[in-house]
């Protein structure tokens, strides 16, 4: 099964995380510390994943012109670090 994801730097200093997810989009905010910011979801049934994206960003008082989509292997990075920070904070 392939999930729909992708992550976005938003001006130079943080990252949006953006998961198609069961019923809803979920979303995280983290720093350019991969700490989580803050965390939310969209319902699945009232929009597409681009049209949540969008909502997530008027959401948060944040313009498209803001963000800038990670490549593949950009997202695979940041999930990579946020993986490693948590491991390392649980052990």
């Amino acid at each position: 099964m392939n999930i729909k994801h992708k992550a976005y730097i938003i001006n130079n200093s943080a990252y949006l995380y953006l998961l198609d997810f069961e019923d809803n989009y979920d979303y995280t905010f983290y720093t350019d510390n991969y700490l989580v910011m803050d965390t939310g979801k969209i319902a699945k049934e009232k929009y597409s994943f681009d049209e949540a994206l969008n909502e997530v960003l008027k959401k948060h008082y944040l313009k498209p012109e803001n963000i800038v989509a990670l490549s593949a292997e950009g997202t695979q990075e940041l999930i990579n670090h946020v993986d490693d920070y948590e491991l390392v904070n649980i052990l």
